[in-house]
């Protein structure tokens, strides 16, 4: 995503130059892809400031039908307190480009990480799935024979993942879904 094509709904008009010329160069550095929302805590890393910030939380889109919300599990950024979506930018730019109307999201965060924060994750930790920054023991009610990494390849892999991200999206993501829900239903 290249910085002259942020839009920046969230950001007030007068504070957008200002964030686009300090996302310029993080931008030129690092690939934020549709489908990896987590690849913007590189770009807080890269940027090794206080000004900006790493979310995880969940969004909807605001004009989704609200008796049964489509609410994901979703991460972004923040420039000095204001919310910065590179991958809703993405999908807005290709709305753009097609002649479509913007869309709007609703947000609710869950964790904020500073680069500090980011930076002294522990060993092991994992920057491509959702809240993963704490070891697996720390996490309430996890089941022992979820505690354990599954390798990548073996034959339970794909089971165990899923019930692992089934497990985080329905406990650590809960309150949040909940609040964004009564949010767009009011």
């Amino acid at each position: 995503m290249r910085q002259q094509v942020l839009a920046l709904p969230d950001v007030p008009p007068e504070h957008r130059g200002e964030v686009r010329s300090f996302l310029a160069p993080l931008l030129d550095r690092n690939e934020v892809r549709p489908g990896h929302c987590w690849d913007a805590a590189h770009v807080v890393l890269d940027s090794n400031s206080n000004r900006c910030t790493y979310v995880e939380g969940v969004w909807i889109p605001a004009d989704d039908n609200f008796e049964l919300p489509a609410l994901g599990l979703h991460a972004w950024i923040e420039v000095d307190g204001y919310r910065v979506d590179l991958i809703a930018e993405f999908f807005q730019h290709q709305r753009d480009l097609a002649g479509v109307s913007p869309r709007r999201y609703l947000y609710e965060p869950v964790k904020r990480f500073s680069t500090v924060d980011l930076k002294n994750l522990p060993v092991g930790s994992c920057l491509t799935s959702y809240s993963l920054y704490m070891s697996r023991e720390e996490i309430p009610g996890l089941s022992e024979h979820l505690k354990n990494r599954p390798v990548p390849g073996s034959k339970n892999f794909p089971a165990l993942a899923e019930e692992f991200h089934t497990f985080i999206e329905n406990n650590l993501f809960q309150a949040a879904q909940h609040r964004l829900t009564a949010i767009s239903l009011s």
